[in-house]
């Protein structure tokens, strides 16, 4: 797994190369609750997407040939911006780790 650098502000986007695709990623912070927008290669994958700890934030039919993403947090609390220097991480699961959970 590979930690996405985020900062420990309230709205932020990014820009990441993983596995030889393009991800914009962005992060808000609404109704205390963190939500997120990923776009892979110019296309949007979620939007707005309300984010769980520790679940997948890619639905599996729109992983294809790629990975995912996943929260991991401090004693599964929720993803909280504050935190995100420290305890809470978005991390990227690769396709190959996927397939090895599943197997």
């Amino acid at each position: 797994m590979i930690q996405i650098p985020l900062d420990a502000i309230p709205n932020q986007s990014l820009s990441i190369r993983l596995e030889d695709r393009r991800y914009e990623i962005t992060i808000q912070a609404t109704a205390g609750v963190m939500a997120a927008t990923i776009t892979r290669d110019e296309i949007v994958l979620v939007q707005g997407l309300r984010c769980h700890p520790r679940a997948l934030l890619l639905p599996s039919y729109k992983e294809g040939d790629s990975g995912n993403f996943i929260f991991d947090t401090e004693n599964g609390e929720y993803p909280d911006y504050t935190k995100f220097e420290s305890t809470h991480a978005l991390l990227y699961v690769s396709r190959a780790e996927l397939k090895a959970v599943h197997e």
